[in-house]
């Protein structure tokens, strides 16, 4: 399982940043070094390809969803002659798991990891199926956005669990990250909601050290505060000086998070 995060953490990575696109982005002005990583993450979706379930999924729901954007990351889509299939089955592992009033993995403790991982690979997929496979798509996803809604809590941050209970902003980022896609893909979202989850994770902030925190500001800040960029950035909050801030802070650290119990975050 910890092969399996870490390929599909490189691959997230390198995609969400622009960088798997060596053909028209240089990573370190060498063609060499692009060919490199452009190899090595094709190398990370071949084996996630191999080690697809029968059922379309890897073992659980949040990294069944992981899996499914690491192919997406690197421009792959549905109906493509390569891994188009591995996408498909991934969606349909999705719904297929998916409970009746929306919610995903409802026995498990901290189910809405999975929860926001699933809702948040639907919402990438939706618009780029098939007829079929989109007609059962539009039916089940409004269900888990609410399932997403009706769980945040009055400051913004959501819990383990889909009830109100301890918000962090681990948690808390998934939700955002999948309000905030399905919102620009069209789906009725309230832009309240997404403007109290903003609000949140700047409580999180230490605009001294420049450090985004888990339930406070200062906590697991060496794997949340890339979390706090992203969220940010993702809601239109660029120019932001916190974010600026929090940059300078990584750029001091990053080479500490193989050391970090939850480096794959």
């Amino acid at each position: 399982m910890k092969r399996t995060l870490q390929s599909i953490t490189l691959i997230l990575l390198l995609g969400a940043t622009g960088w798997a696109k060596a053909a028209t982005v240089s990573i370190t002005g060498s063609p060499l070094m692009d060919q490199r990583v452009d190899l090595s993450i094709e190398r990370g979706l071949a084996y996630l390809a191999s080690n697809q379930g029968a059922d379309g999924g890897w073992g659980t729901v949040g990294v069944s969803g992981l899996c499914g954007m690491a192919f997406l990351a690197k421009g792959y889509l549905p109906g493509d002659d390569k891994y188009g299939d591995n996408i498909e089955r991934t969606i349909d592992y999705m719904l297929s798991t998916m409970s009746t009033n929306g919610l995903w993995s409802p026995t498990v403790g901290g189910y809405m990891y999975s929860h926001g991982i699933a809702t948040l690979f639907l919402t990438e997929v939706s618009g780029m199926l098939s007829d079929e496979q989109q007609e059962r798509v539009d039916e089940m996803l409004p269900k888990a956005l609410q399932v997403m809604l009706s769980a945040q809590g009055n400051d913004g941050g959501w819990a383990y669990a889909a009830t109100k209970g301890s918000h962090d902003l681990s948690i808390s980022g998934w939700q955002l990250m999948a309000l905030r896609s399905a919102k620009h893909n069209g789906a009725p979202i309230p832009l309240e909601a997404i403007q109290r989850s903003v609000k949140y994770v700047l409580k999180h902030n230490d605009a001294e050290k420049g450090t985004f925190g888990y339930m406070d500001r200062k906590t697991h800040a060496l794997t949340l505060t890339g979390a706090g960029i992203l969220c940010l950035e993702l809601c239109g909050e660029h120019g932001n000086p916190v974010i600026a801030e929090a940059g300078k802070y990584l750029t001091g650290v990053y080479r500490k998070l193989p050391e970090d119990s939850h480096s794959e975050y």
